[in-house]
């Protein structure tokens, strides 16, 4: 009896493993893009809920600042034009030191007395986004999110849009101070954060009055 060994591949065997590979591996290569694009947008939109948060801890721990006033309420500035030269790539998380005598809630580049000129009296820490398409598409408030996924091209919000949102916290409440534009006079119920990049994706972080923060 003659045993033949059968072990091993085919051409045609060959063929199709490798057609297998080289399909799945384009159609990998084609989606990577996106979903690099996709991965760095939720990032930025934890690492941006995590700021307010953490601006929300200092405010409640009454942690120090070397400043006019040693143990101010925190907060984080975000803004589509003014203060900041590239400000849709940035924000700021910020003491509430100024004006010395009643704090305002918003942040300063100037009013206190104690820092030396030119120098910016509330800075506290300056977070960067990333070189990449993300940017701060929108900031909204006072109303739901009409779309997160698809925000309007113009301003993103359905109705109250702003240059620049002011949110900041102070011992011993949890609640968030939510000021638009400057304007202290009346505080907004809620702010969105919009975050988008070129490929049409959108994130947005919404704090409510009441302190809580989450991602959209």
């Amino acid at each position: 009896m003659i045993l033949v060994n059968n072990k091993g591949f085919t051409v045609i065997e060959m063929l199709v493993a490798l057609a297998i590979f080289v399909t799945f591996t384009g159609i990998t290569l084609f989606n990577y893009p996106r979903f690099s694009n996709k991965v760095s947008l939720d990032l930025l939109a934890h690492n941006v809920a995590l700021t307010v948060r953490q601006a929300q801890t200092y405010g409640l721990a009454v942690k120090a600042f070397p400043g006019v006033i040693p143990f101010p309420a925190y907060g984080v500035h975000f803004e589509l034009a003014g203060i900041e030269t590239n400000p849709i790539k940035s924000f700021i998380l910020f003491a509430d030191e100024c004006p010395t005598a009643t704090p305002d809630k918003l942040y300063k580049l100037s009013g206190c007395p104690s820092p030396p000129p030119g120098t910016d009296p509330e800075f506290f820490e300056k977070f960067t986004i990333p070189p990449g398409t993300n940017s701060i598409t929108a900031l909204c408030a006072n109303e739901p999110l009409v779309d997160p996924k698809n925000p309007a091209a113009s301003t993103g919000c359905s109705s109250l849009a702003s240059t620049f949102i002011d949110i900041t916290f102070k011992s011993p409440r949890p609640d968030a101070r939510i000021y638009l534009n400057g304007n202290t006079a009346t505080a907004a119920s809620d702010a969105e954060i919009i975050f988008s990049n070129s490929r049409g994706d959108a994130k947005a972080i919404v704090i409510s009055k009441t302190g809580q923060i989450s991602i959209r």
